[in-house]
């Protein structure tokens, strides 16, 4: 039995000192560490040679260090590389009349030249405008004029008629339907008959309805 434990340990690759060792715990009845290494011996997991079976290899003999990753892989810089171009790369420095970055220049430049173009045409069209609408304020404020004229002119005569007598207010009424047909005849030779007409004669047939009533009252007066 020691010749075939001995054989084995040596076909194992054990040193003669393990041998001896191994030897001397199997004639006292200790296979395990002996006593000098006992401590030492059974935390360490046993030697691959030591139960005779050779593991085979696989692959190449190498260093235990990493592969080397390639400086480019799927578009990913390495550390190193981006360190070495950081320390060339200056920062621009903004000061506000850079183009934004991803924005085309020239179409930057085509959109600045059209909105000037813009601003010019509204820039004349405003001027237009503002002649029209100052012609256009002097109208109205010549009609208001003549609007507030016309009704001052009224109000006076209003109260002028008030204070005469009913032969004096159908005079003064036959004076006006007369200056109405008389102004009425002045717009037809003029070719504009059409646009006074309807005004015209419903102010006269009113001071005809009022020459009217004057005369019943007067005559009323008279047989009174």
């Amino acid at each position: 039995t020691e010749q075939f434990l001995a054989e084995t340990l040596r076909a194992g690759g054990a040193s003669k000192r393990a041998v001896e060792h191994a030897l001397n715990d199997a004639s006292v009845g200790r296979f395990g560490a002996s006593s000098r290494n006992a401590g030492s011996v059974s935390d360490r997991p046993p030697h691959p040679k030591a139960h005779g079976v050779v593991a085979p290899r696989v692959g190449r003999a190498g260093t235990s260090t990493h592969p080397e990753i390639p400086a480019y892989r799927a578009g990913i810089k390495p550390r190193e590389t981006i360190v070495r171009d950081a320390a060339h790369y200056k920062r621009e420095t903004w000061n506000g009349t850079q183009t934004r970055r991803g924005v085309d220049a020239e179409a930057e430049k085509a959109k600045l030249a059209a909105s000037m173009a813009r601003r010019s045409f509204s820039t004349r069209r405003e001027e237009t405008e503002d002649v029209s609408e100052r012609e256009r304020r002097a109208t109205e404020e010549a009609r208001l004029r003549e609007h507030e004229a016309r009704r001052d002119e009224r109000i006076a005569r209003r109260d002028a008629l008030r204070t005469m007598s009913p032969d004096d207010l159908c005079d003064e009424l036959a004076k006006e339907v007369d200056e109405r047909w008389a102004f009425l005849d002045a717009m037809t030779n003029a070719g504009r008959g059409d646009e006074h007409r309807a005004r015209v004669t419903a102010e006269i047939a009113e001071r005809v309805r009022q020459m009217k009533r004057l005369d019943e009252l007067i005559s009323q007066r008279d047989f009174s």
